[in-house]
């Protein structure tokens, strides 16, 4: 039996304690916990709750501007009298959605470009460091926003905006890992059995990061969706007369005064899902450790 095939044969008999490790540790935190409580249940609310909810977040009833509270506009309504409930959920489903795609799509290319320059080394980690630094040079808001600017509003513009000054981070992150993992003795072994390169790096190395890249998407959700928010603030992000919670607070600064809860509204569910995102990559973190 060669030395890969004792290597993957210990791997997969430890897996299944290796994972209680981890589920161990995430229950034993209650941060952890309550992120991830969190988590699901904005993300049931805005999936399940327009369904339910099915008044139309952009019907305008002038005569109930800036409204509060009622049995027919549980969070009242906005400065041209739609129902704040309404665009809270279905906005939702726009700024959790654009930041979805934007973590995934940078979690990828991050993952991708670590895992290169983690691997290969030499001139090829050089170079796409060197890349790397370049983007990050600049603050990741700002040049979301340049980028943003560029290309013009729009949802999948700001999908790109968001990605391409994510991907240097995450590749920066995920080629730490790669680098301690690569000198594990089971990557020895399968070097020495003649497993090819790239099954090594996707096998062998990359799955036994999957604890890192996990970690780095859920708290690159925090800051994405801020950046969402931020964007729509602006106006570059999701387009009028459709509802996403950044551009709700745009439209809730004119009637600020007398009605704050239009705006408090889509801020507090801005701050507790990146709350929740974060606390989550936190324990998420804590329990990488037994992986590694």
């Amino acid at each position: 039996m060669s030395a890969a095939t004792t290597s993957a044969g210990a791997n997969r008999l430890g897996r299944p304690r290796l994972l209680r490790d981890v589920r161990r540790r995430i229950a034993a935190n209650p941060t952890t916990a309550l992120g991830a409580t969190l988590l699901v249940l904005i993300l049931l609310a805005v999936t399940v709750g327009p369904l339910l909810w099915t008044t139309d977040p952009n019907a305008q009833v002038l005569e109930a501007r800036n409204a509060g509270p009622s049995r027919a506009h549980p969070l009242g309504t906005d400065s041209l009298g739609r129902d704040t409930l309404s665009r809270l959920l279905v906005g939702g489903r726009a700024s959790l959605g654009i930041t979805a795609l934007a973590v995934a799509a940078s979690g990828l290319g991050g993952a991708a470009v670590g895992l290169a320059a983690g691997f290969l080394g030499g001139r090829v980690d050089a170079v796409l460091m060197r890349v790397c630094d370049v983007f990050l040079a600049l603050p990741f808001l700002l040049l979301a926003l340049m980028i943003s600017v560029a290309l013009g509003p729009g949802v999948g513009n700001t999908v790109l905006a968001l990605t391409l000054p994510a991907i240097p981070r995450d590749a920066r992150l995920i080629r730490s890992a790669v680098i301690t993992v690569r000198e594990a003795d089971y990557v020895f072994a399968a070097k020495a059995a003649g497993v090819r390169s790239w099954r090594i790096a996707t096998h062998h190395v990359l799955r036994n990061c999957v604890g890192v890249v996990v970690t780095v998407l859920c708290v690159g959700v925090a800051y994405t969706l801020l950046a969402v928010a931020g964007l729509g603030f602006l106006g570059l992000g999701v387009q009028p007369p459709d509802p996403e919670w950044g551009a709700m607070l745009t439209d809730a600064q004119s009637g600020i005064m007398s009605n704050p809860v239009a705006a408090l509204v889509p801020g507090v569910a801005v701050l507790l899902t990146a709350l929740a995102a974060n606390w989550c990559g936190d324990g998420l973190a804590d329990a990488s450790e037994a992986v590694r």
